[in-house]
């Protein structure tokens, strides 16, 4: 599942009255990731995952 997705899913189940542990149970994450999305703004959670897409990595350099 795509993170913007489970953002999106968490949401839904907020607005369904689901507990916090009833949703990282369902989604198999932890409290803590549960509580780290709902943290955040639509709009934040848009630009973290955009950002983690253009991420470069250590090893890139070496790809070829």
């Amino acid at each position: 599942m795509d993170k913007f997705e489970m953002y999106i899913e968490i949401r839904g189940m907020l607005n369904q009255k689901y507990s916090i542990s009833t949703i990282a149970r369902k989604l198999n994450i932890s409290r803590n990731t549960v509580y780290k999305y709902i943290r955040k703004s639509p709009e934040e959670m848009a630009e973290w995952t955009a950002s983690t897409m253009t991420r470069s990595k250590k090893l890139d350099t070496y790809k070829g």
